[in-house]
């Protein structure tokens, strides 16, 4: 009869453990680790596309096949904005005057400082796990830089940047609604060989949480660092069309904080990583009159490693999260030597919803 009892309270235990395992209170870091990872992307994109020069740049620097500018001639320059030779060689920076002649450090090639620029982007989807619910995301991040001098090196040109920014997410299903706060800053170096980029970003930040349940509320830090590279390689179609495949691969870190909750429950949680490998297309178009588009598409793929969740000392299983693909759309003018891009894109898969915002950019 003791055998009995005994097998039958470990029983009672053992499904216990496992609806608690369930709850989306004991999985918060968790979540809002997995959230660092797609908020960290999109800073990525955000810092890469900013400190890359504009859109112009990336075209003019590959066309080839209208003879140099003449500041003479009766020809109206926004008829020919974005064709190479109009901007010239690879020291430009990328940011242009109304007439359609280029500013920044064309102007002062011996510049430390070439540019500033700011960033919004807004975005509403959802995160998808594998053994929970999913969850409702609402994120807003501000990222604001400053674009260092380009230096010779070897036969092409490097450059640096500085940038720092805000975040703020809110993720909430049916038992429990996260709320993110934090900050970041980072470094950004550009490399350019003819038609052969490479970059690479390294950036840290801390995020304080709170996590309101059925029980109460639970309060909490993550701290991350980051670091990723990304190359690419810029083929000109015509003097007016380009498309420029690429890869970037990097990994993110974040440290977890081991905390009480409200429902009694002690909540031990290790390290996470995440690698992620993201091929990319991107496609740029001049318009007309000095406005350019593009199109670009991401399958961004992402291996966990680590963060493992204990509660009460049971180590229990994590939330895991698939692939996702990204595509949008981006419109650009410059202006007296403002720069103004706005996109709008789209995920689906591990992440499903809808992202846009609005860069200015100003060259010195």
């Amino acid at each position: 009869m003791k055998n009995i009892s005994l097998i039958t309270t470990v029983m009672l235990f053992s499904g216990l453990s496992a609806a608690n395992a369930f709850d989306s209170h004991i999985y918060a870091n968790n979540i809002t680790a997995h959230n660092i990872i797609a908020i960290q992307h999109t800073i990525t994109n955000t810092t890469l596309s900013s400190f890359g020069g504009s859109m112009a740049t990336a075209l003019g620097k590959t066309a080839t096949k209208i003879e140099p500018f003449d500041p003479q001639s009766s020809e109206d320059p926004k008829t020919t904005y974005g064709h190479a030779p109009v901007y010239g060689t690879e020291p430009l920076y990328g940011e242009f005057n109304a007439d359609g002649r280029s500013g920044g450090d064309i102007l002062n090639p011996d510049a430390m400082l070439t540019g500033t620029w700011l960033n919004w982007q807004h975005g509403r989807d959802h995160a998808n796990f594998d053994n929970t619910t999913r969850y409702s995301s609402t994120t807003d991040i501000f990222t604001f830089g400053i674009s260092g001098g380009q230096t010779k090196l070897w036969n092409g040109t490097s450059k640096w940047g500085i940038y720092a920014g805000y975040v703020g997410s809110d993720q909430k299903n049916s038992e429990i609604e996260l709320n993110e706060n934090g900050g970041f800053f980072g470094i950004y170096n550009g490399n350019k060989f003819g038609n052969l980029n490479a970059y690479a970003i390294l950036n840290g930040g801390v995020l304080n949480n709170s996590a309101d349940t059925m029980f109460g509320k639970d309060e909490f830090t993550n701290f991350w660092l980051s670091g990723m590279t990304r190359t690419t390689y810029t083929i000109a179609l015509d003097d007016t069309f380009s498309i420029t495949p690429g890869l970037s691969i990097g990994y993110t870190w974040i440290k977890s904080d081991n905390y009480t909750s409200a429902s009694g429950d002690i909540l031990t949680n290790d390290s996470f990583g995440s690698f992620e490998i993201s091929p990319s297309l991107h496609a740029i178009k001049h318009i007309g009159n000095g406005w350019h588009g593009s199109l670009n598409i991401a399958y961004v793929m992402n291996t966990g490693n680590g963060g493992d969740i204990s509660v009460n000392g049971t180590q229990i299983s994590t939330p895991e999260t698939d692939n996702f693909i990204e595509y949008g759309i981006s419109l650009e003018k410059s202006v007296m030597g403002f720069t103004f891009t706005g996109n709008f894109g789209r995920r689906d898969g591990g992440r499903d919803g809808w992202i846009g915002g609005l860069n200015i950019k100003y060259a010195f």
